[in-house]
């Protein structure tokens, strides 16, 4: 095999890999793109449902786990910010629209981000359908593939894990921590739906409902968040228990016990409920009774809750009696469900796990036991919320890395 010769070698296509290879190209510095598969930027096409929220006006490091490693997180988005993202989004030729706290290409099409990352790869710098099987070389890196040989001064891993229904098996991070002993914190699903063992939701499937969710491990609260939550066949989905997943991964795969309370009437408090509920009384007792939940709840779950209080919502509300009434709203501040399992990686979004953050230079992301090496994007263990928050942290970690090469090549100055 003829070797080839770059500045960067950049493994994997995906969103940090590519904003690192424009980034570095638009200085002129030479690079390789290692991809596994046939075809680049795969999941950012599928991103947000083809919308591609690309970030989020709200980062701050409470927004990512594992909780150990927020200082890290918090160390690189003070170098790379949200306002940075948009600018270097406006200078690859993609205008960013801001609907709430989330940012979108102006048409919301996932297909301008990918083409804006993509179009500016040359042909003979995308090397498709390859695998690293050696690296070796001290201040010039002999980068081995399955198809090519590579030398390069400095190797960007942007490769991901295992996430989404595009990932396929890569275990060029995994293998490059057994080369060089690094700590690699075991992958599990994240931003995933969620597998109870409480059967009543195959009869609300498909039902949602805004909700406040607190997530459990060993009867301690860990974490809660407010919003949709989707009842699906045996399990929980919505951007809530997507956010509640990544905690419930890390604690499930170390077999501790795990579950949420979902709480309805979350703009209730706990003291003022009875007294709401016979005030909702009063006021509907001459209407029927699906009144009593009208707003609160999706009409399934309505239905689903009259079943098991033996109500019938086309009875008028002063045909029962006030107690059951107060006890029905008292059980909708808090509905338990245990969590068997997260769903499995084709479901989820991310990963939780990868090359623990100790490992490297914070400031760089450069590895500490071989610094012409740097790790971006989902390779290693930070994790964000749904919402722009992981799509972030590859713009951020690729950035990172690439000014850091940037100086040491002496094309820009500390």
């Amino acid at each position: 095999m003829d070797t080839i010769k770059r500045d960067v070698v950049i493994v994997g296509a995906g969103a940090s890999g590519l904003m690192a290879y424009n980034l570095l190209t638009s200085q002129r510095v030479s690079c390789a793109l290692i991809e596994i598969t046939d075809k680049m930027a795969r999941k950012i096409y599928a991103t947000g449902n083809g919308r591609c929220n690309i970030t989020n006006k709200k980062i701050t490091k409470n927004d990512y786990f594992p909780v150990e490693n927020r200082t890290f997180a918090d160390n690189i988005f003070k170098i790379f910010s949200t306002n940075n993202t948009v600018e270097a989004f406006h200078n690859l030729g993609v205008e960013c629209l801001s609907q709430g706290d989330l940012f979108y290409p102006i048409n919301k099409r996932a297909e301008d981000v990918a083409y804006a990352l993509t179009h500016n790869v040359l042909d003979n710098d995308i090397y498709y359908n390859s695998y690293v099987t050696n690296i070796s070389g001290e201040d010039i890196l002999e980068i081995t593939t399955n198809n090519n040989i590579f030398n390069a001064k400095y190797l960007i891993a942007a490769t991901g894990l295992n996430a989404s229904e595009f990932a396929v098996d890569n275990l060029f991070v995994k293998d490059l921590s057994k080369q060089y002993y690094l700590q690699f914190n075991k992958p599990t699903p994240a931003l995933a739906p969620m597998q109870i063992s409480d059967s009543d939701t195959e009869i609300i499937k498909n039902a949602r409902n805004v909700c406040k969710s607190i997530l459990y491990v060993d009867d301690n609260p860990v974490v809660s968040d407010v919003g949709e939550v989707q009842f699906i066949e045996n399990g929980l989905s919505g951007i809530t228990m997507f956010n509640l997943s990544t905690f419930a991964s890390r604690a499930l795969s170390e077999n501790r016990k795990v579950h949420v309370d979902i709480d309805f009437l979350f703009f209730i408090k706990d003291e003022d409920i009875e007294q709401y509920a016979i005030r909702r009384y009063n006021f509907f007792k001459d209407q029927k009774a699906k009144i009593l939940l009208n707003s609160i709840v999706d009409k399934r779950i309505t239905r689903w809750i009259f079943t098991k209080y033996g109500l019938d919502e086309e009875k008028f509300v002063k045909d029962y009696n006030i107690e059951i009434i107060v006890r029905m709203f008292k059980n909708l501040k808090k509905y338990t469900y245990d969590i068997l399992a997260v769903k499995d990686f084709k479901k989820a979004q991310s990963s939780v796990g990868g090359i623990d953050p100790l490992e490297f230079n914070n400031t760089t992301l450069s590895l500490n036991k071989k610094n012409n090496i740097y790790v971006v994007g989902e390779a290693i263990d930070i994790t964000g919320r749904c919402g722009g928050f992981n799509l972030q942290f590859a713009w951020s970690s690729a950035f990172v890395a690439t000014l850091d090469i940037l100086k040491r090549l002496n094309i820009i100055n500390d």
